[in-house]
């Protein structure tokens, strides 16, 4: 069953790593709630913020499989702030992005 955000938070604090090998979804919550919680997360392509390292083909259980053994070889402190950082770099992106329409759309308004 769904469960509040924190008892979720705690629930991957208790993981060694998290899996969201997705086929489609882009930013992925689930990714950025691992990442706040400094676990590693095997992650595809189309989680584009994540670092390369944490990336497996969703359609090769053998790169899942050897993405879990390059993560658990290098987890740690340096992996999880890059990883941090990346999300800080996207939520960034984001912030601007939308920023940037509403001044358009505050722009058009005004103009009318």
């Amino acid at each position: 069953p769904w469960q509040q955000h924190s008892d979720f938070l705690e629930l991957i604090n208790q993981m060694d790593f998290g899996m969201q090998v997705s086929l489609t979804e882009t930013y992925n919550i689930v990714a950025a709630d691992f990442v706040s919680m400094r676990k590693p997360i095997l992650i595809s392509k189309e989680i584009d913020w994540a670092p390369i390292v944490c990336r497996s083909n969703p359609n090769s259980i053998d790169s899942m499989v050897s993405g879990l053994h390059r993560l658990n070889f290098i987890k740690g402190n340096m992996l999880s702030s890059f990883a941090q950082y990346r999300l800080k770099q996207s939520n960034d992106q984001a912030i601007n992005s939308w920023a940037e329409l509403l001044n358009n759309l505050n722009d058009c308004d005004n103009n009318s």
